[in-house]
């Protein structure tokens, strides 16, 4: 392939249709997750939960990025956990629908990581990290133009989505990339395990 090529392949407007898939299917995911988690939240993020004080007593004194995502569990008024789960809730709901996607998007990244610094374990398997940088590049990417909420408010507007379901190309190759790299690492990691191999584990 030429220069022009790849130029075309990773700046040049791509069919965004897989953007769309992804926005509906990880806004999906943050809310059926976030039901299943709603009976247990002060147990699971509250203060006085299993992640109380003396889980983040390893970190004092060190100020960073973990430490600051978790502030708002750890050192909010009692309560904030609820707060903060229903907005998550919502954002998640919005960002499926489609409804004011980007600002609904950011939200729902940024509660996210506090909820999952504040309690990793209370998610099972390791989808709530590759959730992150997955909900990144579709934040990235234009999703909220076709089947959303957006969509339909700016078609009553006078304004139709692109009929030809273009935009940016970085968006959908970052997020084919990650996944084809994160298939190749976990892939790799089992073929040279004589455990996998023998059929001694899963």
């Amino acid at each position: 392939m030429s220069v022009r090529g790849w130029s075309q392949r990773f700046f040049g407007p791509q069919p965004q249709h897989g953007m769309v898939i992804a926005r509906i299917g990880l806004g999906a995911i943050a809310v059926l997750s976030g039901l299943s988690k709603l009976p247990d939240v002060p147990r699971l993020f509250g203060r006085a939960g299993i992640a109380g004080a003396a889980w983040s007593a390893g970190g004092e004194g060190i100020v960073d990025l973990r430490t600051l995502l978790r502030l708002p569990l750890e050192q909010g008024p009692p309560g904030s956990e609820w707060l903060l789960f229903a907005a998550m809730l919502v954002a998640a709901l919005a960002f499926t629908l489609g409804a004011w996607t980007r600002p609904a998007g950011w939200t729902l990244l940024l509660l996210h990581a506090c909820f999952y610094q504040r309690n990793e374990f209370a998610y099972v398997g390791s989808w709530a990290t590759m959730y992150l940088p997955f909900l990144l590049y579709t934040l990235l990417a234009p999703s909220g133009r076709w089947c959303s909420v957006d969509a339909w408010r700016h078609a009553r507007r006078g304004r139709p989505p692109p009929p030809d379901w273009l935009g940016p190309a970085i968006p959908v190759r970052l997020l084919q990339t990650n996944v084809c790299t994160l298939y190749a690492v976990a892939g790799w990691a089992r073929l040279v395990d004589p455990g996998w191999l023998g059929g001694e584990m899963v």
